[in-house]
C-alpha cells in the first residue's frame, strides 16, 4: 500500500515476508509478541543524503509502521520531535557464530553445547533456569570476559530476544536450537554481499530503539526485556528497512 503525507518519502509495506514461525520460536514463547516486518521506503529524487538514522526515527511513527508492528497508537506525543529518541547504530559485521568460545570460557555452556543450570531466579518477570538465559535477561550484558564488540553485533542481540524467550518459555538444555534459531534469523535480515576478491561482507545497517531510554513510548510498558531493531538496507532508489519488535508480555 503506497502512503503519502509522510515527511520526506514515500511508504510500502511488503506482509509478512520476515515473519518467523519455526517451531522452536513458537516454544521460546517469543510469538506472539515477535514482529518481524519489512518495508520499502522510496527517496524522493534518490536523495540518499538523508541518514538512515533518521529514516528510522521517521518510520517509527508513520502510521503504516505503527499498525504492522502493533506500537502503541500514539507513539509520538504532540509537540515532541520524532528524533528526540535513542537510537544507537550496532555492528554487523558477523558471519559466523565466533562469540560461541566466550559462552564456553564464561561458563555459561559446556564445551559440548549443553547448558549451565543454576537455581531459578525471576529476573524482571522472566524466571530463568541455566546461566546463558540469567546473563543475558539482565538489562547490563556487559562482560569482563567478552569482548565489547562482540556485545555490540546485531547477531548477539538476536541471541539475546532468542535465549531470553517470553515469560512463558520452559527450559532448553542443548544450545544448538539457540543457535540456529539465530542464524535464521540473522540471514533473514541482513543482506550479504561477495566481494572480488571472493570475501563476503556485510551492508546493511542496524539500529537500535534503546529501550531504556528516550524511546517516544514506542513500548506498551516498560521492561529490560524490551527489543526493537531496524535493519537498513540500502537500494539503488530505495531503502529496504527491516523491523524487529519484541515487547514484552507478562505471564500475569
Amino acid at each position: 500500500f503506497l502512503v503519502s503525507n509522510t515527511s520526506f518519502y514515500d511508504l510500502v509495506a511488503f506482509d509478512d515476508i520476515l515473519i518467523m514461525k519455526s517451531n522452536f520460536i513458537v516454544y521460546r514463547n517469543i510469538l506472539p509478541a515477535l514482529k518481524m516486518e519489512q518495508f520499502q521506503v522510496a527517496i524522493p529524487g534518490n536523495d540518499k543524503t538523508l541518514g538512515k538514522k533518521e529514516v528510522v526515527s521517521e518510520l517509527i511513527q508513520n502510521p503504516m509502521v505503527v499498525e504492522k508492528l502493533g506500537l502503541p497508537t500514539s507513539p509520538v506525543n504532540d509537540g515532541e520531535d520524532a528524533h528526540n529518541v535513542d537510537i544507537f547504530q550496532l555492528r554487523c559485521s558477523a558471519i559466523t557464530m565466533n562469540f560461541l568460545e566466550y559462552l564456553i570460557e564464561c561458563d555459561l555452556i559446556t564445551d559440548d553445547g549443553h547448558m549451565r543450570g543454576c537455581m531459578d531466579e525471576d529476573i524482571d518477570g522472566i524466571v530463568v533456569q541455566d546461566k546463558l538465559r540469567k546473563y543475558l535477561a539482565h538489562a547490563d550484558v556487559s562482560n569482563s570476559s567478552i569482548p565489547n564488540d562482540v556485545i555490540e553485533e546485531f547477531l548477539f542481540h538476536l541471541l539475546r530476544i532468542v535465549v531470553v524467550g517470553g515469560a512463558m518459555c520452559q527450559a532448553e538444555y542443548e544450545f544448538t536450537e539457540y543457535m540456529e534459531a539465530t542464524k535464521s534469523m540473522y540471514k533473514d535480515l541482513v543482506r550479504i554481499r561477495r566481494k572480488s576478491d571472493g570475501g563476503i561482507i556485510i551492508s546493511s545497517k542496524v539500529f537500535h530503539v534503546d529501550p531504556n531510554g528516550r524511546n517516544m513510548g514506542v513500548f506498551h510498558r516498560e521492561s529490560v526485556h524490551n527489543r526493537f531493531y531496524a535493519v537498513v538496507n540500502e537500494g539503488k532508489e530505495e531503502f529496504i528497512v527491516n523491523f524487529v519488535y519484541v515487547p514484552y508480555i507478562p505471564f500475569w
